[in-house]
């Protein structure tokens, strides 16, 4: 019985069938018959299945190519050996152009890298707001106020009032959420004084609209009371470390002290949201502490909604645009309005919206596809130059093709040699990329201001590259390979390689292709450049430089009475003069109703700025009629106005017939005394707009400080006279210019993005190029050599080589000037203020592309001029 158990007991079928599939004939029956033996021996001492493990072993053990089973030369080579012997081709004919292939391999290499850093950046602006579980059905509510004698201005935010309508009045609502910020806020905590900037105001379902992830408490019912909030985890950390928060307070200075009670915290907010925060206080506490705030045409809250599945957004938005003046419409028409509520997807927001009294400061869906541009051009730039130098380096192996092809090689055979070594330099350089990427991506970060991630390493982005990778390698080996094959045997013998008059004219269009996409990256960031620097250094109108400012909004007793703050700070020699207002250039203004002569159907929407003394002064306003704003008069102070001059050509006046003229700004009646020079208030993006200044006691919430002197002392000055006078209030200063200039972040990016990533397509275009005179040179280097013993100079020799490649940079750049002069248009249109596409800019761009193609050429002309005639008409 136990020898019949024993005989049943056999080796794994699947290895049997695996040995006898590879083992060479000779030794198949021999090894296999050892292995059963060995196999029977190890039943006995070590039972069945560790028998059957280690016959396993032994098969795969012997799997070595000594081992392996070779066809017959009748049949050929299998097709395991010939890729390997492709292989070894491949390697030795890399080994052969060193040069070529070195910078193949480094441009493609380069040009990949770029191209995987710039999708990271559009990968991630395009993924702004998709993390939120509702997303695609959640809105925001704007407000359009038509005014037949100004312009219609969108706005981002609206009345709280038109949330809690539209979402009693239409059943489409599923859910809605009122926001508003907090601004500036003053934070105790542990005897100590934080100045915190990210908070809002939150309704009670804030956290079913947006998707944050909750760390601890409820997050349905954290914002349904007054004096409740909600922390992100950073700051649940800076406050109370790492105990639980839930249930503790937090005391906050606004108009008063506020005890707030936490009821959740929350993970941080991802960077891809179109706002973030670091806390949230309960919506019903800014109703107990603002309750006069409620009009229709009180402004300052953004509304989000979300609509039920199956619900048309544009028959909605059509159903809600006249709520407003359905409720406000008589008093809206009094003041000549017309106040329209549109709706706006959340997923636009980041990159499509250009509203005024944006949450945030948002992306730019033109700058995205710019970047997409860029990436476009110099992945084609590096495929176009790969596929020339692939074409260049094959012709110097024409002979070997020659000889394979009468020592009986396929033509297929020969195709796949030339593609298995352009399929390995791509992957080299894909491989070479990818390891470029992740070093260089926090530089990368550094240089658009984003917190980054590699999302085109993800499945779809790697597959898609991959695709491209394998398309490229497989044309820039089958190209000349088939126009190789396509010549006679003994043509090959000798070594000629003629392109053929179609692929030269599709070479030669690589490299105008190249050159023009190249220029029209020159060009761009030379007119870029002119447009940033324009915007920098333009006269704005106003003063800007050695001014320090200082936030008062969180500093109640210094708001109130300005004037011991700013009597104590002229005790300085280096402060000049002092101001309060209650907003600065670059900065938010009031917006109020006013109009002339008790006419209401004039009313026109004014920028409003309510200033102290000195304001004109410190700012460098020039007045162009009447007088400025005195403190000596005491009705300057209760009915005086003064306008800019766009305020006057908005109600039809001259400067000098403003001046005089009765004027109603909001309920508060005066005189305008003087009309102000226009100043660029806002950023070049926009035009001035009609403005209004008028004196204020109160309600200031900037102190500006002319610095005349030294900078550093006076810095210190004034925060030491702030601790003097306020020690538990934060202090907060910034410089104006540089505070102003914060508006133009996005072109400043665009610009280091574009003199980046158009150096590194030079450089790629320049690196073919080099190597294709490198190339032309030595299909030339026989009639070189018969010209200089005719007499040839070597300026012959340069104009013979480097006219040739000049003449295809010259039609490149005839190409590439009209297509960046209309690009170019479009991007400007978008500044109020530009400048003009002077022919400068397209003869300098002409004249760095000719410089860099001459040089790039002469390296080569000047070898071949240089070289011995002799040793050049030398054969083998």
């Amino acid at each position: 019985m136990a020898d019949e158990v024993k005989n049943n007991i056999r080796p794994p079928k699947w290895a049997l069938k695996f040995l006898r599939w590879f083992c060479r004939e000779d030794l198949s029956d021999a090894v296999e018959g050892d292995l059963i033996e060995l196999f029977d021996r190890r039943v006995e001492a070590y039972g069945p299945t560790k028998a059957r493990i280690l016959f396993v072993f032994n098969v795969m053990m012997f799997f070595r190519p000594f081992a392996i089973k070779r066809r017959s030369n009748k049949k050929g080579l299998s097709a395991f050996e010939m890729q390997m012997l492709n292989f070894r081709y491949a390697a030795r004919n890399l080994a052969n152009s060193r040069l070529y292939s070195l910078i193949n391999v480094i441009s493609l290499s380069i040009g990949l890298a770029a191209c995987g850093l710039l999708v990271s950046f559009i990968f991630e602006e395009l993924s702004y707001d998709k993390f939120h579980k509702h997303g695609e059905r959640t809105f925001r509510f704007g407000y359009q106020l038509e005014n037949e004698n100004q312009p219609t201005r969108r706005l981002a935010w609206v009345s709280a009032l038109v949330g809690p309508a539209v979402a009693e009045t239409y059943p489409e609502v599923e859910s809605m959420v009122r926001i508003r910020n907090c601004q500036g806020t003053m934070i105790s905590a542990k005897n100590e004084v934080f100045l915190e900037d990210g908070g809002f105001f939150a309704g009670e379902e804030f956290f079913d609209i947006f998707s944050f992830e909750s760390l601890h408490g409820d997050l349905s019912t954290a914002l349904d009371e007054p004096y409740e909030a909600v922390l992100t985890q950073e700051m649940a950390i800076k406050y109370f470390g790492d105990e639980n928060p839930i249930g503790r307070t937090l005391q906050l200075r606004m108009r008063d002290t506020l005890n707030l009670k936490i009821t959740a915290v929350i993970a941080n907010v991802p960077n891809e949201s179109h706002f973030t925060f670091d806390y949230l206080i309960s919506h019903k506490t800014r109703e107990q502490l603002y309750p006069h705030i409620q009009g229709w045409f009180a402004l300052g809250t953004h509304t989000y909604f979300r609509l039920r599945e199956h619900v048309d957004p544009i028959a909605f938005e059509q159903k809600v645009e006249n709520i407003v003046m359905d409720n406000y419409g008589e008093e809206a028409e009094k003041i000549g309005f017309n106040i329209k509520v549109f709706t706006q997807p959340l997923w636009d927001i980041h990159l499509k919206s250009d509203l005024g009294s944006e949450i945030s400061s948002n992306g730019n869906i033109q700058y995205v596809r710019i970047a997409g541009g860029i990436s476009g051009i110099i992945f084609l730039i590096s495929v176009f130059n790969f596929i020339n130098l692939c074409f260049a380096r094959s012709a110097k192996f024409v002979k070997q093709v020659g000889v394979r092809q009468v020592l009986g090689a396929s033509r297929i055979q020969l195709i796949h040699q030339f593609m298995t070594e352009t399929v390995w330099l791509v992957c080299l350089s894909f491989m070479l990329s990818s390891l470029l990427v992740y070093p260089l991506l926090p530089y990368f970060e550094i240089l658009v201001s984003r917190s980054l991630t590699t999302q085109w390493t993800g499945w779809f982005s790697m597959t898609t590259i991959g695709v491209l990778v394998l398309i490229v390698g497989l044309t820039a080996g089958l190209l000349p390979a088939v126009r190789i094959l396509s010549l006679k045997t003994i043509s090959n013998l000798k070594g000629k390689f003629n392109m053929g008059c179609s692929k030269k004219l599709a070479n030669q269009s690589m490299i105008v292709m190249q050159f023009a996409m190249a220029t029209l990256l020159i060009c761009g960031v030379l007119i870029i450049d002119g447009q940033l620097n324009f915007m920098l250094k333009s006269a704005l109108g106003f003063d800007r430089e050695q001014v320090a400012v200082i936030d008062l909004w969180n500093n109640r007793q210094a708001r109130e009475n300005t004037s011991i703050l700013k009597e104590e700070l002229l005790k300085s020699p280096n402060i000049r003069l002092v101001t309060a207002s209650n907003s600065i250039p670059g900065e938010q203004l009031l917006n109020r109703v006013g109009y002339p002569n008790g006419d209401e159907s004039q009313s026109k929407v004014m920028f409003s700025l309510l200033t102290q003394d000195d304001f004109l002064r410190l700012y460098g306003l020039e007045i162009v009629a009447g007088r400025d704003i005195s403190s000596d008069m005491i009705t300057d102070q209760t009915n005086a106005f003064m306008i800019n001059e766009t305020g006057a050509r908005e109600f039809g006046w001259t400067n000098d017939e403003a001046v005089g003229q009765d004027f109603q700004w909001g309920s508060r009646g005066g005189k305008i005394i003087g009309v102000v020079k226009d100043f660029h208030y806002y950023s070049l993006h926009e035009q001035v707009p009609p403005m209004i200044i008028l004196p204020t006691e109160r309600g200031v919430g900037f102190m500006s400080i002319k610095i005349n002197g030294d900078v550093r002392e006076a810095v210190e000055f004034v925060s030491d006279t702030w601790a003097k006078l306020y020690p538990d209030q934060v202090f907060t200063l910034n410089f104006l210019d540089e505070r102003f200039n914060e508006q133009y972040q996005l072109e400043n990016q665009l610009s280091k993005i574009m003199t980046l990533f158009s150096a590194i397509a030079i450089l790629i275009a320049c690196s073919g190029l080099f190597s294709l005179s490198a190339f032309h040179v030595e299909q030339r280097v026989k009639e070189i050599g018969i010209r200089k013993l005719l007499g040839a100079s070597v300026s012959d020799v340069l104009y013979l080589v480097s006219a040739f490649f000049l003449r295809l940079v010259g039609v490149s750049i005839v190409l590439a000037l009209p297509v960046t002069y209309f690009l170019t248009r479009r991007w400007l249109d978008d500044f109020a203020f530009r400048i003009e596409l002077s022919p400068l800019f397209f003869i300098v761009a002409t004249f760095i592309s000719l410089s860099i193609a001459v040089l790039t050429v002469s390296i080569q002309s000047l070898r071949a001029a240089r070289l011995n005639p002799v040793d050049n008409l030398r054969y083998e």
